[in-house]
């Protein structure tokens, strides 16, 4: 499977966080491959209740991003506060993992 780090990272989260939760849209698993599936392979919106954020993952051609908002209570986005691009799957999930579980959390 393709970015099963970066899911295992999210399944985990799930477990550890009662207010986690993701909504996937990636094109990865599309059958036929489209032009916006091949374009947009990952494609996932996730929500932090428990730490009031917003984190956007997503590879556009070649591009591979993590993007995090502060939501308010109503889980409203208020600002972004971080942004990173890498270069490899492994580095992305690696990312994730640090931005879940380590020092991002106190951002």
């Amino acid at each position: 499977m393709l970015y099963q780090k970066l899911y295992a990272v999210l399944r985990q989260r799930m477990l550890d966080s009662a207010g986690f939760q993701y909504t996937d849209r990636s094109g990865w698993r599309d059958c036929p491959q489209t032009y916006i599936s091949h374009c947009h392979p990952l494609w996932i919106i996730a929500y932090d209740q428990s730490t009031c954020r917003r984190i956007w993952i997503t590879q556009i051609g070649s591009d591979i991003k993590i993007i995090i908002a502060r939501t308010d209570e109503n889980g409203n986005n208020k600002e972004t506060f971080f942004h990173w691009s890498c270069k490899r799957k492994t580095e992305l999930a690696a990312k994730l993992h640090q931005v879940l579980y380590g020092e991002e959390n106190r951002a």
